[in-house]
């Protein structure tokens, strides 16, 4: 499966917009295209670094805020684990 997103479907918790596992054995379409953002002009090893998704210029996200629980997701099997979305800003980005 590749890392997708897509500015259609918004996620069910944040309302942000989702992420998904998409396409079979490398198969996919364009919202399966992230450019890697860097602190500098190079990726260092101790840099932070972020994934810009093409399509829609937003940045993939996930937050201790943003879980599935019994509430948002009943009888989920992945209870308690983040969701991941797209936001609109890098925060942690000089």
């Amino acid at each position: 499966k590749n890392l997708h997103s897509h500015n259609y479907i918004p996620s069910v918790i944040s309302g942000q917009q989702e992420v998904s596992a998409y396409g079979n054995q490398g198969e996919g379409d364009e919202g399966d295209d992230w450019i890697i953002v860097c602190e500098g002009e190079y990726w260092k090893r101790s840099d932070r670094v972020r994934f810009k998704h093409v399509q829609t210029n937003k940045y993939l996200s996930a937050s201790t805020k943003q879980r599935f629980n019994q509430h948002n997701c009943p009888h989920c099997p992945i209870q308690n684990d983040l969701e991941v979305s797209c936001a609109d800003r890098a925060d942690h980005l000089a």
